[in-house]
């Protein structure tokens, strides 16, 4: 087989420069472990974000699921562990809270956490701690 362009064709076509003798390109190395934690946080945001949209869509099963799976990857995700809270407001009332304990115990600095579980404590008329003092 002919690797020749025609003529008319071979004018619009510019030659590759030569390659360089400067040595091989050496590409910078991560840290496989770190790559992996990173993508897998970034697969984790993207699934916790899709569980949003699905459970502001009322689609509460497939948002638990999602949540579910995050968790099977990174156990005590405590973004997870807060949606899967408010998943169970109004159905379980018991496993919400623990779920919003959960996430407080995992980030005692956020202070959402600890609103959603104080929302439903407060609805109960119950005192119950979120985390330890």
């Amino acid at each position: 087989m002919n690797n020749r362009l025609p003529p008319a064709w071979s004018k619009h076509i510019k030659p590759a420069p030569a390659p360089n003798a400067k040595g091989p390109i050496v590409k910078p190395t991560m840290n496989l472990q770190k790559g992996n934690a990173q993508s897998r946080a970034q697969a984790d945001d993207a699934l916790l974000k899709q569980a949003y949209v699905l459970q502001q869509a009322k689609r509460l099963d497939e948002a638990q699921d999602l949540c579910l799976r995050v968790l099977t990857r990174t156990p005590n995700h405590p973004l997870a562990l807060y949606i899967l809270g408010t998943l169970y407001l109004g159905y379980d009332d018991e496993m919400a809270l623990r779920y919003f304990a959960r996430a407080v115990g995992e980030e005692p600095k956020n202070p959402y956490y600890e609103s959603g579980g104080a929302k439903l404590v407060h609805g109960s008329g119950g005192i119950v701690p979120l985390r330890a003092a």
